[in-house]
């Protein structure tokens, strides 16, 4: 018996043979970005602070934010035209979505309690930009 009338008469357990080799590289190949810290899940936020160079940039505003119930705090961000942010979220009590609205594209992260999410861009070139509801001044 030849491997063509081997696979015409098993043709069934051929396709799950190779379809489950697919599933295998497809499922390591996200564990491995997840263990890297290079997923593009966002989800949850940035999982294990990928997208944050290391190290951080020499003049980097850091800044913790807490969501609550219908805002933040602090509710403004002040930066300066070019400046490197790294903005840290928590929740205290429920998830919060962060909506950050930059020139170069909208970022949206869900803040869950007990996860920390972070987030980090330059700050814009322009006089102001929204930041999930709240206003951020640039300058």
């Amino acid at each position: 018996m030849g491997a063509s009338e081997w696979v015409k008469k098993h043709g069934e357990l051929t396709w799950f043979i190779v379809l489950l080799i697919l599933v295998a590289i497809f499922a390591g190949w996200s564990l491995s970005e997840v263990a890297n810290g290079t997923s593009t899940n966002y989800r949850y936020g940035l999982p294990l602070a990928s997208g944050v160079p290391r190290p951080l940039p020499n003049g980097t505003l850091v800044v913790n934010m807490t969501a609550f119930q219908w805002g933040y705090t602090p509710d403004v961000i002040v930066a300066k035209p070019g400046q490197p942010v790294l903005v840290i979220l928590h929740s205290r009590d429920v998830v919060h979505g962060f909506m950050l609205k930059l020139p170069d594209g909208t970022v949206n992260v869900d803040i869950v309690p007990g996860t920390f999410s972070y987030v980090f861009f330059y700050a814009p070139t322009f006089l102001a930009t929204t930041l999930g509801g709240a206003a951020s001044t640039v300058g």
